[in-house]
């Protein structure tokens, strides 16, 4: 049986990610939802993540990705209020 270029080895594709930088831990990310006034599930809400995704930021099994700490820091430094963005 001969090999089809759908499954052919040559022609995987390696999945590569970039390394994160790092700039919000999640003893941090928690400390800055706890000021926003939201609860982790409502914060994924809000971002559009499921409340698991945030807890697994929290217990830094993933890095909080870059977007989501500045967005967390810029409701922090303007006093966003969560539901003035719904």
């Amino acid at each position: 049986m001969e090999k089809t270029k759908a499954n052919s080895p040559k022609y995987k594709i390696p999945i590569r990610t970039a390394p994160q930088e790092i700039i919000m831990t999640g003893d941090d990310f928690r400390a800055a939802i706890e000021k926003i006034g939201v609860s982790q599930e409502g914060f994924g809400r809000l971002i559009g993540v499921r409340g698991r995704t945030v807890r697994s930021w929290i217990a830094e099994e993933f890095p909080v990705p870059k977007v989501v700490a500045l967005f967390a820091r810029l409701m922090l430094k303007t006093k966003t209020n969560p539901e003035d963005l719904l």
